[in-house]
């Protein structure tokens, strides 16, 4: 009778133990820390906010990603040049501190100055590394 209540018990604490292993999502502070990467934005701006939106895992390329949507709100800290569009709330481009690369299309690119406020709303994909969620770069 009491091995097989330590067998129910083992099996049960298995089940709940693999249950959570299939439904890791990544978190808001993840999702952050890649959209910084992805735009450079902590040498130009303070990430005033950052808010995840909705997100779904999926494939990227034939890789298990996971698609997370958000909103962000950038207050730059000096002035620098970047592709935003204002209609879209999205960055085309990182943030560059002086002049962009010779190869870069300063028409596309505008200045934006210490003080200035960039409402952000896009998506980015990360993937689950040994070392936990990082950014699925482009």
């Amino acid at each position: 009778m009491i091995k097989k209540r330590i067998a129910v018990v083992l099996v049960a604490l298995g089940a709940i133990s693999l249950a959570g292993c299939g439904d890791s999502k990544p978190s808001e502070k993840d999702g952050k820390e890649g959209f910084d990467k992805q735009y450079a934005v902590s040498q130009c701006a303070i990430i005033k906010s950052f808010k995840k939106t909705n997100g779904a895992n999926t494939d990227f390329m034939g890789a298990p990603a996971y698609e997370m949507y958000y909103e962000a709100e950038l207050k730059l800290n000096k002035t620098c040049f970047v592709n935003y569009s204002e209609q879209g709330k999205h960055l085309h481009s990182k943030f560059t501190v002086g002049i962009p690369d010779w190869h870069v299309n300063l028409a596309e690119h505008q200045v934006y100055h210490a003080g200035d406020t960039l409402l952000v709303s896009d998506k980015l994909y990360l993937h689950n590394t040994e070392n936990g969620w990082v950014l699925l770069e482009l």
